[in-house]
């Protein structure tokens, strides 16, 4: 159980339904497959002793992605137990990635096909990697400019094929990342930075050339080809 004055108690991220089973991440690291229908518990990871995970500041966050056979969650543990795969059917790790000690992130991993090659894309403080996803392999990593090491909280978000949508930081910006792929050597750039939306919790809505999100505890909208502000508008806090 984990509990704080701020959000109180219970857990952080949304669990997964996937093929008739639920997988959660409880706040501090309990990673569970139970059945849909019965609530039964299948298998159940403690991620804390398992990998020495360290419970963030506001406890685990992210969600389980499930992608085929795996389940992929972001652990913060020791050594390469960073980012880690394990079996959807047994909880066995398949493959772990380095976050380099980092435990101060509250995000989830996000499959994004990109220049027509599936990735598995997280972002830490070393920047933002895509990983093939059936082995946890890296196809790249870049470090945007204005890069912050502040705790991640926002998801990185495909804005098309070739472009990827990141947040820099707590309250930080975004960045457009062009994409490219050619004779198998990546070509990532900065096609715009903006601090016309500088988010704190919240992933953005992107709705074809329009980005939707938080400045802040002020709602409003940029253009997804420039970054620019287009409006922006009432005061809704910081989001949820």
């Amino acid at each position: 159980r984990f509990e704080d004055v701020v959000s109180g108690a219970g857990p952080r991220g949304t669990s997964t339904l996937a093929s008739g089973r639920v997988y959660t991440m409880g706040s501090r690291a309990l990673l569970t497959c139970l059945d849909e229908e019965t609530g039964t518990v299948i298998w159940q990871r403690n991620l804390e002793k398992d990998v020495s995970a360290k419970v963030p500041q506001w406890a685990f966050s992210g969600s389980p992605l499930v992608l085929e056979n795996l389940v992929i969650i972001f652990a913060g543990g020791s050594g390469d137990n960073g980012l880690l795969a394990v079996d959807s059917q047994t909880g066995q790790t398949v493959w772990t990635f380095s976050t380099a000690g980092e435990s101060e992130n509250y995000t989830t991993a996000r499959f994004i096909r990109l220049a027509d090659v599936d990735s598995l894309v997280f972002c830490d403080n070393q920047g933002v990697h895509a990983l093939e996803p059936k082995s946890g392999s890296p196809l790249w990593n870049y470090k945007p400019g204005q890069w912050s090491n502040s705790m991640k909280m926002v998801d990185p978000q495909a804005l098309d094929q070739t472009r990827l949508l990141v947040s820099l930081g707590d309250g930080v910006g975004l960045c457009c990342l062009q994409v490219q792929r050619e004779d198998d050597k990546w070509n990532i750039s900065e096609t715009w930075t903006t601090t016309q939306l500088r988010p704190s919790f919240n992933d953005s809505l992107v709705l074809g050339d329009l980005i939707f999100g938080f400045n802040q505890n002020i709602f409003g909208c940029i253009d997804a080809k420039t970054g620019q502000r287009l409006w922006h508008g009432g005061r809704y806090g910081f989001g949820q």
